[in-house]
């Protein structure tokens, strides 16, 4: 058997010999099969691990938070804040601040600081396996910006290295 049908199998066999097997590490539960959906779910939505990791330090105001995650719209930052905040993994905080003005903050509770530490291991792993991802994955990185989403339309082209 050749082809990627047999890559696959080779693939998770290996996966399988390093975890030590999967029966050994319940990859074949239904437990196992339900977190690692509700974990993709929850990490796949555009811009999560990146306002994640943006959050992983200390707690930002929505304006400088839109301000180092640039390309993001206001609405789709806020909206992704909200979905997070849905998951329990990020919390607005509102408070006043010394000018006796309301000031709101996004900061990750201790459940979205527990996944700190797989966000790194993603991007550790992605780090020794970027070449591997096949054809042009991870080479290029390309943002779209319609009008709808505040501003001009663009397209940025980003050459990871």
């Amino acid at each position: 058997m050749t082809g990627s049908g047999s890559d696959a199998a080779t693939s998770r066999r290996s996966l399988a010999g390093q975890a030590g097997g999967a029966d050994e590490v319940g990859l074949n539960s239904v437990t196992h099969v339900k977190g690692v959906a509700t974990l993709s779910h929850i990490l796949g939505q555009k811009w999560t691990t990146t306002i994640m990791i943006a959050l992983a330090v200390e707690p930002v105001r929505h304006g400088p938070l839109c301000r180092k995650l640039s390309g993001i719209s206001r609405k789709v930052l806020h909206d992704s804040l909200n979905a997070l905040i849905e998951d329990g993994v990020v919390e607005k905080t509102i408070g006043v601040d010394d000018l006796d003005s309301v000031s709101v903050s996004y900061g990750l509770t201790a459940l979205g600081h527990s996944l700190t530490p797989v966000l790194a291991e993603m991007d550790r792993w992605c780090s020794c396996n970027l070449d591997e991802l096949g054809p042009g994955r991870g080479a290029q990185l390309r943002v779209e910006r319609g009008a709808d989403q505040g501003g001009h339309s663009e397209v940025t082209t980003i050459t990871l290295q």
